[in-house]
């Protein structure tokens, strides 16, 4: 059977590189025409911070037997670190002590999964392009559309990001390194398809939106009213 959509998320970064080559595989043989594959993906490089972080847990955690012990201990030593860094007041003291707490209080089963498990492997946007093209697929946007367009980015900075951008790709990753943005969820399509990357108001003439209003009466009373078109 052929899918038009083939959903692959929290799996990719986690699993070893025979896996990763499968996902992909899958997505090119089973793809319809027109189908899309969304994967999920841990990004560099922004996630070299929270490797520290990963590697700090699985090293403390290696002295403890039982799940339970291996999740709390890593728990600690996050703490641990945030409250006796030696340099506090540098960039390293800083970085720990802004993240303690969000590690800490991260369901156990979320922590498992993306800080104790045997494979994490965090890509730069431009591998995950180079492995998808080697399948035989390619990169049709990103599941988040606003990330892709740079409305906040101060236009000198666009203008430069233009000119040494020689593809959307190039693009997008330039865009990365200076978010230092540390997960995806990329849509992938069949190198067969022909995609269009010209939006026309046209184009939404069909869809429905969802956007909040505010109603405000005659004595300036603000009243929240969610609204359907």
């Amino acid at each position: 059977h052929k899918f038009d959509y083939i959903i692959c998320h929290g799996v990719y970064s986690w699993v070893p590189p025979e896996i990763q080559r499968k996902i992909l595989q899958m997505c090119r043989d089973f793809l319809s025409p027109n189908g899309i594959a969304y994967i999920s993906y841990n990004t560099l490089p922004g996630w070299h911070q929270f490797q520290i972080y990963r590697e700090m847990m699985k090293y403390h955690a290696s002295k403890m037997t039982s799940l339970q012990d291996k999740i709390e201990q890593s728990k600690a030593i996050v703490q641990f670190a945030a409250e006796h860094v030696l340099s506090p007041n540098e960039s390293y003291g800083r970085f720990l002590r802004e993240h303690s707490d969000f590690i800490s209080n991260l369901s156990d089963e979320y922590l498992f999964h993306e800080y104790l498990e045997d494979y994490n492997e965090a890509l730069y946007f431009h591998q995950f392009v180079d492995r998808i093209r080697a399948s035989k697929l390619q990169y049709l946007g990103d599941s988040f559309f606003h990330s892709m367009l740079p409305p906040n980015i101060p236009q000198n900075t666009q203008d430069i990001l233009h000119k040494i951008s020689h593809s959307l790709y190039d693009l997008e990753q330039y865009m990365d390194f200076l978010k230092s943005r540390l997960f995806r969820s990329s849509l992938i399509v069949k190198e067969t398809h022909h995609i269009n990357r010209e939006i026309h108001p046209s184009l939404f003439r069909n869809f429905y939106f969802q956007y909040p209003t505010k109603f405000i009466d005659d004595e300036e009373t603000t009243i929240d009213h969610p609204n359907d078109s």
